[in-house]
């Protein structure tokens, strides 16, 4: 087997995330139950708003960098400077944290001035999401993907066994959930430098000059565009957290945060491909080869939807049991917003595959306007939703606004690239493939009760009767996108001979 081809990376890659998924689920439950609703709101709130300020500081950076080093060699020089991007992004935060921005603006914004649990929270995240990134990024390029897989299993195996053992001993508080962070991925890097180091002679170009005007010019050509976008980016993110903590508390937070968590396992799947695809999109615009770039892009695209839409489908109609048994009874009014929130990672996988598409067609400024607009549409429902309390609570309100505002986000972008592309834009999958799975999982948990009064049982039958339903309906769905193609076809060949 080539463990460099597309196939073997995806397939490794899907069992470390299903893997990761696991461990970062178990991770999730463990926390919320030991360190209770106020405090895990109070965690997940600073979780969501450094996350969002990564985007800040990054301004596409890591999206261009991934992009350049995927379509050939760069110098050791790239390499270095781009190091340097990084740790000069840390320091900013770090400055602005002690000297420019005034403790009550601080507290106002992350309802909380102690420095030590600021620092350690942005550090934590920083590590995870970002240079982490960078890191893996590197290794990906290469087609390395075997490699950083094995880390990053073993990442989540340890994050697991600490969270477990703190919690155990009664001490899951967020400081230590923060360090403990920092110093696995600390280790992390050590050993995947050392790896980088060993086998990245072979794809530097040793003979290329390059100077930091030359850095400079690549990265600001490719990201000029993208930093209005980022910016507004942040404000999508930290004010949805802000806005649900400012108005419905700390409690609401910590709902919202579980309902997601949970409901992000069914975008497994696509993260297995999105990376793979990125390369292989990336590398192919690069050669001009328009054909494998379409061919890539549209077989990935009702790959992940459907993959993630099969996954969701069978959590959706277990949505109480999921709760209540797992976190339990506290954790209740977190049943509706996962129900809503397990669509939300359908459309989020389309929408990371748009993203690619638009970077490796280094269309930036047609995804930056479509951005844009979606996140500003998106901030003014969320603090309406919010603030006005027109729901029940304030985690039904942001979970019915993330699902609706992605869905017609992710399918705008879907309609710019198909005419960017010259390609036939359709849509109907989503809609006829969403209906079907939605009525017949909850039509086959219905029968699965009847056959037996035992949890255990129920949930095997209704597995097993879901299989079946799932092979059948894939059958089916291949045969309508066979009819359907010879149909365009046949459209456009009589279009042509009547022209």
């Amino acid at each position: 087997m080539n463990i460099h081809s597309i196939s073997s990376r995806f397939v490794i890659t899907f069992i470390a995330n299903i893997i990761k998924a696991i461990t970062s689920f178990s991770v999730g439950v463990i926390l919320a139950k030991s360190m209770g609703s106020e405090v895990f709101g109070q965690y997940s709130f600073l979780l969501a708003s450094f996350i969002a300020s990564i985007s800040l500081f990054d301004l596409g950076t890591s999206s261009a960098f991934y992009t350049f080093i995927s379509k050939g060699k760069r110098s050791h020089i790239f390499f270095k400077y781009y190091a340097s991007l990084i740790c000069f992004q840390y320091v900013i935060f770090l400055l602005l944290l002690f000297i420019f921005v005034p403790d009550n603006i601080i507290e106002r914004f992350l309802f909380t001035d102690e420095k030590a649990i600021l620092i350690t929270s942005f550090t934590a995240v920083f590590f995870q999401y970002h240079l982490w990134n960078a890191f893996s990024q590197v290794a990906e390029s290469f087609r390395e993907t075997i490699y950083v897989q094995k880390i990053n299993v073993v990442i989540s195996l340890v994050m697991m066994s600490v969270v477990y053992t703190l919690a155990s001993n009664g001490q899951a508080k967020p400081m230590l959930v923060f360090a403990s962070t920092i110093l696995v991925y600390f280790f992390a890097y050590i050993f995947l430098a050392f790896f980088l180091k060993k086998n990245i002679s072979s794809f530097l170009d040793k003979n290329l000059q390059y100077n930091i005007n030359q850095f400079r010019n690549e990265f600001m050509t490719y990201c000029k565009p993208l930093i209005v976008f980022s910016i507004f980016n942040f404000l999508y993110q930290f004010l949805d957290a802000w806005f649900l903590q400012e108005y419905n508390g700390v409690e609401q937070q910590a709902f919202f945060s579980v309902a997601s968590k949970i409901a992000a396992i069914s975008i497994l799947f696509s993260a297995s491909l999105s990376k793979v695809i990125w390369k292989e999109i990336a590398e192919a615009e690069g050669n001009n080869d328009k054909v494998k770039v379409n061919e890539l892009f549209f077989n990935a695209t009702k790959t992940i939807y459907l993959s993630s839409l099969c996954i969701a489908a069978y959590l959706m109609p277990w949505s109480d049991v999921i709760i209540t048994k797992l976190i339990g009874l506290d954790y209740s009014d977190a049943i509706i917003p996962f129900s809503i929130m397990l669509f939300f990672p359908i459309h989020q996988s389309l929408g990371q595959l748009v993203g690619v598409m638009f970077y490796a067609m280094s269309e930036t400024k047609v995804y930056m306007k479509i951005g844009i607009a979606g996140m500003m549409i998106s901030i003014i429902v969320s603090y309406g939703l919010i603030s006005s309390g027109i729901f029940p609570s304030g985690s039904i309100a942001l979970s019915l606004k993330m699902v609706l505002v992605q869905i017609i986000m992710v399918n705008v972008g879907l309609w710019f690239i198909n005419r960017i592309q010259e390609t036939e834009y359709r849509f109907w999958y989503q809609i006829y493939s969403l209906v079907v799975m939605v009525a017949f999982s909850f039509g086959l948990k219905k029968a699965s009760v009847t056959m037996s009064d035992n949890l255990l049982y129920q949930g095997l039958n209704f597995s097993i009767m879901y299989s079946i339903f799932i092979f059948v309906f894939c059958v089916a769905y291949m045969r309508i996108e066979c009819g359907v193609n010879i149909l365009s076809m046949i459209n456009k060949r009589f279009k042509k001979i009547r022209g």
